[in-house]
C-alpha cells in the first residue's frame, strides 16, 4: 500500500471516525480505526464501538490501494505531530506502517483489517432531511435534559418525533424535560424514535451551528441512519416507552414570570460558589415577589446569600426551591435573552419558555424547602 492525503484533511477525519471508538476495549482491533485506499483518488476511514459507527472520505492520492487497521489514539497523536504538509503512506506485507511528513519518520504496527468488525446493512423505510443549523440548534437545546441514569435506558437518549407539521425534539432525566419544535412538512404517518444519548452527543460535535446543508435521516427497523456530506453515521435506536409528556405538561399557571436571562444566570453563578461542593444537594429558595425574584441558599457550613432579580411578575407571591446547576442548564440551553417562567404551587413543575412562542419548553422539578 502506497498514498499520500493533506495533513489537516487526514486529521479532521481521524478526529470524526474516533468518536465511535472505544478507548479501552479488550480487543485491539476495537481501539483502531479501519482505513480503506482506493486508487480512484479516495480514502475511507470507519470506526465502530458495536453501537455507533462512523464512516467518512477524504481525497487521497493513492499508488496501491488496500485496507488496515490503525490505533486511533496512535494515529491521530502522529499527525497532530506532524507538519502541516502532505504526509506519505507505504506499508510493508508484515504490516507495518511508514508515515512521513517533512523531515520526520513513523514507523508503527497494524492490524489486518480482516477482524475489524462490518458495519450494519440498514434497510431504511422513511427518511427525512432537515437543516444542519436547525437539527444543530435543536440538539444543543435538548442534551442537556438526557438521562445519565442506567436505571431507564429509554431516557438516555433524545426521543424525536415527525409529523402533525412539526419536527420535535424531546429529552429528560425525570428531573428537567427539554422540549425542542420546529415547522416541519412530512406527508407520510407521523412516527417517533429514540437516539441514544452518546449518539446525539457526537452528531451535534460534527454539526456546524451556521451549517447550511441538509442533513439527511433514514430510519431502520432498529438503526437510525445520519448523513452529513462525506460522512454517515450508524447508529442502534433505543427501544421501549418513552415518557409521555404530554400528560404531565402544565398548560396554565397561578404566577407568571418575564425575566431577563443575563441576571438570574450571574445570581446562580454567585449561588454555585456556596452550594456546588455540598455533598447533598441543597436548593436555592426563589421567592417571587412584587416586581422581582429574591432568591437566597445557605450552605452546609452556614454561609449564606441572597440575590435579587428584575422581573414583571403577574400572579401571587410564591417561594420554591431549584437546583442551582439545572437552572443554569436551562439558562444556557435557552439561547435567548428572556424567558417567560409559569408557576403554580411550591411542590408543582416550573415551565419556561420564550416570551413568545413555544419553540423551545423546558420543565424543571422543585426541591424541597426546610423552614
Amino acid at each position: 500500500m502506497i498514498f499520500a492525503c493533506e495533513k489537516n484533511l487526514l486529521l479532521e477525519a481521524v478526529n470524526t471516525v474516533s468518536r465511535a471508538v472505544l478507548p479501552k476495549a479488550t480487543s485491539p482491533v476495537m481501539e483502531g480505526i479501519l482505513v480503506e485506499c482506493y486508487e480512484e483518488g479516495r480514502m475511507k476511514l470507519i470506526a465502530y464501538d458495536l453501537s455507533l459507527g462512523i464512516e467518512t472520505e477524504v481525497p487521497a492520492e493513492v499508488t496501491k490501494g488496500g485496507t488496515f487497521v490503525v490505533n486511533a489514539k496512535m494515529f491521530g497523536d502522529i499527525l497532530r505531530a506532524m507538519d502541516n504538509d502532505v504526509v506519505s503512506f507505504k506499508m510493508d506485507e508484515h504490516l507495518n506502517l511508514t508515515v512521513s511528513c517533512a523531515t520526520a519518520r513513523f514507523v508503527i504496527g497494524c492490524i489486518d483489517a480482516a477482524g475489524f468488525p462490518v458495519l450494519p446493512m440498514v434497510q431504511e423505510n422513511k427518511t427525512i432531511e432537515v437543516k444542519e443549523d436547525m437539527l444543530s440548534s435543536m440538539l444543543r437545546q435538548t442534551l442537556f435534559a438526557v438521562s445519565e441514569n442506567n436505571a431507564t435506558p429509554i431516557l438516555q437518549g433524545t426521543q424525536f418525533r415527525v409529523g402533525n407539521g412539526e419536527l420535535q425534539l424531546v429529552a429528560t432525566n425525570q428531573y428537567k424535560l427539554a422540549i425542542r419544535k420546529e415547522p416541519y412538512v412530512y406527508e407520510g404517518d407521523p412516527f417517533r424514535f429514540v437516539v441514544p444519548g452518546k449518539t446525539v452527543t457526537e452528531l451535534n460535535r460534527m454539526l456546524k451551528n451556521d451549517g447550511d446543508d441538509m442533513i439527511r435521516i433514514s430510519l431502520a427497523e432498529r438503526q437510525i441512519v445520519f448523513e452529513l456530506k462525506n460522512t454517515v453515521m450508524i447508529s442502534r435506536l433505543l427501544e421501549g416507552d418513552f415518557l409521555d409528556y404530554e400528560r404531565i405538561l402544565p398548560t396554565e399557571f397561578a404566577t407568571v414570570a418575564t425575566l431577563k436571562i443575563d441576571g438570574l444566570k450571574r445570581a446562580m453563578e454567585r449561588a454555585s460558589i456556596l452550594l456546588n461542593n455540598e455533598k447533598i444537594r441543597i436548593p436555592v429558595r426563589f421567592s417571587f415577589e412584587f416586581d422581582s425574584i429574591v432568591t437566597s441558599c445557605r450552605s452546609s457550613t452556614g454561609n449564606t446569600l441572597t440575590d435579587q432579580i428584575k422581573a414583571t411578575i403577574d400572579g401571587p407571591n410564591l417561594e420554591i426551591g431549584f437546583n442551582n446547576k439545572y437552572i443554569l442548564e436551562i439558562l444556557a440551553a435557552a439561547e435567548c435573552d428572556q424567558i417567560m417562567i409559569g408557576l403554580n404551587k411550591p411542590n408543582t413543575l416550573m415551565k419556561v419558555t420564550p416570551t413568545e412562542g413555544d419553540r423551545f419548553i423546558f420543565l424543571l422539578s422543585p426541591m424541597h424547602l426546610k423552614g
